[in-house]
């Protein structure tokens, strides 16, 4: 018996090395490969050494996640040594604006956590449910789709995070399916309206485009999308949802009386109130922070952080005594600073020229064909935003698809193409867009990892299905009805 385990332990070391090896050799082969392309593409040498270090950044990020702050900081100080970008392009492309409201919500988010809300909620939602996990799961779905609409996608996916977290904890369950289905309808939530994403109010801005007109055009696939994301987690997943309900079942029979009780788990009636009206009320005032920036004379999006400041604020004055601690140890640093020195590579990217100069190709490719510019703007974009985070690759596609207009082109459905592309294409990896590092992140608090291989195995064939959908809803929107 001691030999067969010693054999076994041996066996579990080589196939180890044997993956950090040939992860190893991965990420050595593919920049070498990336920067041969860039030169035969005619990238200048500033270009193709931005390319290397992003791409070893990012590959390295999937290849060793626990490393990815570690090998985010290296990749940025080798750009900063070789010249390739400056500190303040570094500190204008890190986008710590969203980084501050990431911080915010994540405070806000905290007395609803401490004062029970989220097993509050869990227990009334499974009760209305009637403890069927398989209801459960789609009214995740639903709430992460409709919440990523009306709030943003990285407030919704903090919320729904939390409740699955505590739901999880309470029945002893893995987190992994129901977080990553909340995640996908978030994100396809989040291209509803012009509040759901920041890709929606680069655009509303950019191109002009009212909160009405996403109700018209980019509303009816997402839609149609949580409709097939809630049917195919449902049936798909049958089997794991079945072993959740028999787990279910099994806790239930032990906490029968507590969990009858919505209330028996909130200990201050008081905070729990305070911390639930704090809450909603930051996020009334964040749905209505352009109304008070008009009324004021403020830039855009002034109050949208001021707001959420606000809020993280009061709620850490319901806290006070533990104010510290909370920043400290509720707050992901290690997600937060990842997300911003990532958008500082992808700056570097814009800084040098190499996004122009690859949607320059795209159009010299598509020798000005209609129907070839569609299908290559709208796989550019959703590759590029899978990859290289959603925000600056469709800031850099706004001025390919102007300077299509003034050529005489009806553009009108490339804004909304673009839009899907961009907001879809977060389902599609780990690092597509920061509601998935946020949730993930979580995960990893609860000492939970989620692999790149896991994420494709359950995430691609919904991510794929649904923009394949959401194109060809907004295509017959336009052409044929």
């Amino acid at each position: 018996m001691v030999r067969e385990n010693s054999i076994k332990e041996l066996l579990v070391i080589v196939k180890e090395a044997i993956i950090d090896e040939s992860r190893l050799v991965t990420l050595i082969l593919t920049p070498v490969f990336s920067m041969i392309m860039a030169y035969i593409l005619g990238f200048n040498q500033i270009q193709i050494i931005a390319i290397s270090a992003f791409i070893i950044s990012v590959l390295g990020t999937f290849l060793y996640w626990r490393y990815k702050l570690l090998l985010a900081l290296i990749s940025v100080t080798a750009l900063l040594m070789l010249g390739v970008m400056d500190i303040e392009t570094l500190i204008e492309s890190a986008e710590f604006d969203i980084i501050l409201f990431l911080f915010a919500m994540t405070i806000i988010v905290v007395p609803l956590k401490r004062a029970g809300f989220f097993r509050w909620l869990t227990i009334l939602l499974l009760k209305w449910s009637n403890f069927k996990f398989q209801r459960l799961i789609i009214f995740f779905i639903l709430t992460s789709t409709v919440l990523a609409a009306l709030m943003g996608s990285v407030t919704s996916i903090v919320l729904i995070s939390m409740m699955i977290m505590e739901f999880c904890d309470y029945f002893k369950l893995d987190p992994t399916l129901p977080l990553i289905s909340a995640i996908l309808a978030t994100n396809i939530g989040s291209s509803a309206t012009a509040l759901g994403n920041p890709v929606g109010l680069i655009l509303a801005l950019g191109a002009g485009l009212g909160f009405e007109e996403f109700i018209r055009w980019s509303m009816p696939p997402a839609i149609l999308s949580i409709i097939f994301i809630s049917w195919f987690f449902s049936k798909v997943y049958h089997r794991e949802i079945e072993g959740m309900n028999n787990k279910m079942e099994k806790v239930l029979k032990e906490r029968e009386i507590k969990l009858l009780d919505i209330w028996a788990t909130i200990e201050d009636i008081k905070k729990f109130f305070a911390a639930s009206m704090t809450f909603t009320i930051t996020v009334l005032a964040i749905a209505f922070h352009t109304v008070i920036e008009k009324f004021l004379h403020l830039k855009g999006e002034t109050m949208l952080v001021g707001i959420a400041f606000l809020g993280a604020a009061a709620s850490l004055y319901l806290y006070r005594e533990e104010g510290k601690e909370i920043i400290s140890s509720e707050v992901d640093w290690w997600s937060l600073l990842f997300i911003a020195f990532l958008f500082g590579q992808t700056g570097a990217l814009k800084y040098t020229g190499v996004t122009e100069k690859i949607a320059e190709l795209i159009i010299s490719f598509s020798g000005g064909e209609l129907t070839i510019l569609l299908a290559i703007i709208s796989i550019s974009v959703f590759v590029l935003s899978a990859f290289l985070d959603n925000v600056p690759t469709v800031a850099t596609f706004i001025p390919i698809v102007l300077s299509l207009a003034e050529k005489g082109v009806e553009v009108y459905p490339f804004w909304w193409i673009v839009l899907i592309s961009g907001c879809y294409a977060g389902n599609l990896t780990p690092l597509a867009s920061a509601a998935n590092i946020i949730a993930l992140g979580l995960l990893e608090k609860k000492k939970i990892k989620i692999t790149l291989k896991q994420w494709i195995k359950i995430g691609a064939i919904p991510t794929i299905f649904t923009f394949i959908l959401a194109l060809a809803i907004i295509l017959v929107q336009f052409y044929v009805i």
